[in-house]
């Protein structure tokens, strides 16, 4: 698959990139028009899990005075939830997951070859037949070896919060190089080690593939494409990443030279946006066969000048690097799930208005803004 995806790659022009690269954005445009409702809610339950009161509108003329309380009460579920969770995935109680090696006789020739260079105990090779207990050890300690060189309990609770906040979390599994810094007493690691990590995703910079083909499982070849919004960043960030890495990471160094860096949101200068698409991608065309991209990588920068492809990496694993579960699912329709944040924010916004009329209320009683003597007959008869 990753010897045809580069074929086909190598056989595009120049128009076709161009193609690829309008296809990313325009696409991350039309899922991201699409979920605008669930991005408004997910921003109301950040607010109020970050327990921020929500402004007063102008239309609501509410006076300078009126209190703005945001009541905790989606931060305690957060918290109690997030917990319960954590309670149940990683128990105190022993190792929280099962390893079962598959024996082969290619694993057993390595095993032995392996052992005859490297004694496992002492410095002369004992006679040791690999059995499946031994396999499923050596599997074991592996796994958790990997597992100690980050925080891997800690990468999964952020996705778990994603998660129970927005009902989705993603999350990526990359080979990555470790951390000089370790969590612990030991401090410094080895800066050569490299092996798996996942990397919690932010669900709100993550667009998944919310087409029917891909939800309705009617697709018979093509999978689905995840596609991240890097951010804006410095042109010349770009350029030092891809001097770093040249054409071997992927990058395309005519088409780096040609951006044009444009004005941020931020208002700084010199700036592009950065897209990623993960995938089978699939570019319709109006005459001719359609450009067909199994199973890669693609970055697309959008600068001043327009759009191209600046990175094309074929994914080297069969699988997506992407990996989505959902609190609650209930609709096959969406590729987002629900959660009891989402679900419950509108009980906190009715919290939040009790709360802060009350407190009014008892302001008012208070220090009511006129006083009057409740003694005196003349204010008394007239009302």
């Amino acid at each position: 698959m990753a010897d045809e995806t580069a074929r086909k790659a190598d056989g595009l022009s120049r128009d076709e990139w161009v193609k690829l690269a309008q296809w990313v954005r325009d696409e991350y445009a039309t899922r991201k028009t699409n979920r605008a409702e669930r991005e408004a809610l997910w921003f109301e339950v950040d607010r109020s899990v970050a327990m921020k009161a929500r402004p007063w509108k102008p239309e609501e003329h509410m006076p300078r005075w009126y209190p703005a309380v945001e009541p905790p009460l989606q931060f305690n579920a957060l918290e109690v939830i997030m917990a319960d969770v954590h309670r149940m995935t990683f128990p105190r109680s022993g190792t929280w997951f099962h390893a079962s090696a598959a024996i082969t006789d290619e694993y057993k020739l390595r095993w032995d070859q392996q052992r005859l260079k490297r004694a496992i105990i002492g410095d002369v090779p004992l006679e040791m037949n690999l059995d499946q207990e031994t396999a499923d050890v050596l599997v074991k300690q592996t796994i958790e070896h990997y597992h100690r060189i980050y925080d891997f309990k800690a990468s999964i609770s952020l996705c778990d919060a994603e998660a129970l906040k927005y009902g989705t979390a993603v999350g990526r599994v990359r080979k990555v190089k470790a951390a000089r810094s370790a969590h612990e007493y030991r401090g410094q690691w080895s800066d050569k080690t490299i092996g798996p990590k996942v990397i919690p995703c932010a669900l709100k910079h993550t667009y998944l593939d919310d087409s029917w083909s891909s939800l309705l499982h009617e697709g018979t070849i093509i999978g689905p494409t995840v596609i991240r919004w890097i951010g804006s960043q410095p042109l010349d960030d770009l350029k030092a990443a891809m001097a770093l890495g040249g054409s071997d990471a992927g990058y395309r160094k005519v088409e780096v030279d040609k951006l044009v860096g444009k004005e941020g949101a931020d208002g700084k200068i010199g700036r592009i946006e950065l897209l990623e698409c993960e995938g089978d991608v699939l570019v319709p065309q109006v005459t001719g066969p359609g450009i067909y991209l199994p199973n890669c990588i693609l970055e697309v920068a959008c600068g001043a000048g327009g759009v191209d492809v600046v990175r094309f990496k074929k994914n080297p694993m069969p699988f997506r690097s992407y990996v989505v579960w959902h609190y609650f699912k209930h609709d096959i329709k969406s590729a987002y799930g629900d959660s009891p944040l989402t679900k419950g924010q509108p009980v906190q916004e009715i919290a939040a208005y009790a709360v802060n009329d009350f407190l009014a209320a008892s302001r008012l009683r208070s220090l009511p803004p006129i006083a009057y003597d409740k003694n005196d007959p003349n204010i008394t008869a007239s009302g």
